[in-house]
C-alpha cells in the first residue's frame, strides 16, 4: 500500500477527499491518503511540496502558477475545481475605506505569493488602485488576519468567502466586498520529487 500525503485547505472543496478516505475508495488503486489541513493556504502548500512534506496539493491556481515561474519543481497535474472562487474582501470592524484610501491601506496576506497576496493585486486591478509590497502585512492565516485586524495593523484581508463567513458572523470582520478571480480556483499538484519517483500514480490521481 503507497502512502500519499495530500494537503488542501479545510474547506467543502475537498470533501470528495475526505468522502474517499471515509470510504475506502483509494483502495483499490493501492493507496492509503495521509490527509492535512493546511489553513495557511496556497503559500504554506506551496512550501511544503518544496520540502517534501506533502506529495500532492490542492492549490489555488495563481499560487502555484506564480510558485512554478519562482523556480519550484512542482508541477500541475490536472484542474481540481472549475468554477473562479470568490474572494470576500474583509475589513476590520466599522473601518470604512474610501476608493482613493486603497493605495495606501495595509493588506493582511497569510505568505509571501500566498492566494491572499496575489489576489489583493487582482482587486487592484480591478478597481484601479496600485499597490507596492510595502502595502502587505504577513499574518500566516486567518486567525492572524482577525488578530491583526483587532490590534490595528492591517486594514483588509481577501480570503475566501465561505471560510470566513463565521468570522463576519463572529463581528470580528466586516465583508466590504467580493473579488471574483478571473480563472478556475483549484489545480491537482504534485511535488516534482513525487512526480519523478511515482509516474505510475499520475493516471489513478487524474
Amino acid at each position: 500500500m503507497k502512502i500519499l500525503r495530500v494537503g488542501g485547505v479545510p474547506e467543502h472543496f475537498n470533501y470528495p477527499w475526505h468522502y474517499g478516505i471515509e470510504n475506502n475508495i483509494f483502495d483499490s488503486y493501492g493507496l492509503r491518503i495521509d490527509w492535512s489541513d493546511i489553513k495557511g493556504g496556497s503559500g504554506e502548500m506551496c512550501r511544503k511540496l518544496d520540502e517534501d512534506e506533502l506529495d500532492v496539493a490542492l492549490v489555488l491556481t495563481e499560487g502555484i502558477v506564480k510558485h512554478i515561474l519562482s523556480g519550484s519543481d512542482a508541477r500541475i497535474i490536472q484542474q481540481y475545481v472549475k468554477s473562479p472562487l470568490v474572494w470576500g474582501v474583509h475589513a476590520a470592524v466599522g473601518r470604512e475605506l474610501a476608493p482613493n484610501d486603497l493605495s495606501a491601506i495595509r493588506f493582511a496576506r497569510s505568505r509571501f505569493e500566498s492566494g491572499s497576496h496575489l489576489m489583493a493585486y487582482v482587486h487592484a486591478e480591478q478597481n484601479g488602485y496600485k499597490l507596492t509590497e510595502d502595502n502587505f502585512v504577513t499574518v500566516g492565516n486567518i486567525d492572524g488576519a482577525m488578530d491583526a485586524f483587532s490590534k490595528n495593523q492591517a486594514d483588509i484581508l481577501l480570503w475566501e468567502k465561505f471560510m470566513t463567513q463565521p468570522y463576519v458572523d463572529q463581528g470580528q470582520a466586516d465583508r466590504i466586498d467580493l473579488c471574483i478571480s478571473p480563472w478556475p480556483c483549484f489545480v491537482m499538484t504534485g511535488s516534482g520529487k513525487f512526480l519523478l519517483e511515482n509516474p505510475d500514480l499520475v493516471d489513478p490521481l487524474s
